[in-house]
């Protein structure tokens, strides 16, 4: 569940600065839509893919349905929870900047 909760706090961030640019982002998991969406507005978004915080996704599903076959193993998790941390830390910073 750990690599769940990493995925889907670096989703709402992602969210959250869509939201503060009033930008629609539909119905959507997809961290790699969001981070595109995102670049739209901050070239620098762009960053996040080279993280490769998209990998949280499938990671996510693992952890949350365990009968998918996909196995989450603890170094996974925490390299999930690494990436969330700096991710977050990002969007924040962004946030934070254009909140000012």
């Amino acid at each position: 569940m750990i690599a769940f909760h990493a995925q889907q706090a670096v989703e709402k961030a992602l969210k959250a600065y869509l939201i503060l640019h009033g930008k629609h982002f539909g119905k959507t998991h997809n961290l790699s839509q969001l981070i595109d969406l995102c670049s739209e507005i901050d070239q620098e978004f762009q960053q996040l893919h080279e993280l490769s915080i998209d990998e949280l996704y499938p990671l996510a599903v693992g952890a949350r349905y365990p009968d998918t076959g996909i196995e989450v193993t603890m170094d996974e998790v925490r390299e999930a929870v690494e990436k969330a941390e700096k991710a977050i830390a990002f969007i924040t910073r962004k946030i934070e900047r254009e909140k000012n």
